[in-house]
């Protein structure tokens, strides 16, 4: 029995749930292999969220705003230092500071 049993009984944490649970197993005997599966546990259990969350994009959210305002509030936000960014292109990601 493991803290991750519950999981195995819903289909949908399948994916993820006998990774966690097989992670759990190993602690006491590898404790480098169970990090790896905890994390790879996890890789599934964000992939399965994005899978089935349906939140509205900010394009859905305002139809009016236009790419060109989001992008000009954003380099005003890092100039000011109140984001940090990181990355480009599609990789890009804004980190709040203060």
């Amino acid at each position: 029995m493991t803290n991750f049993d519950f999981l195995l009984s819903v289909p949908e944490f399948a994916s993820f749930g006998e990774i966690a649970a097989a992670a759990e197993k190993i602690y006491s005997i590898d404790p480098a292999a169970c990090v790896l599966n905890c994390r790879r546990a996890m890789e599934f259990a964000v992939k399965w969220m994005y899978s089935v969350d349906s939140a509205p994009s900010i394009r859905e959210l305002c139809p009016s705003l236009s790419v060109s305002s989001v992008e000009g509030a954003l380099r005003k936000l890092v100039a000011s230092g109140e984001l940090k960014r990181e990355d480009s292109g599609k990789s890009t990601c804004y980190y709040r500071t203060k």
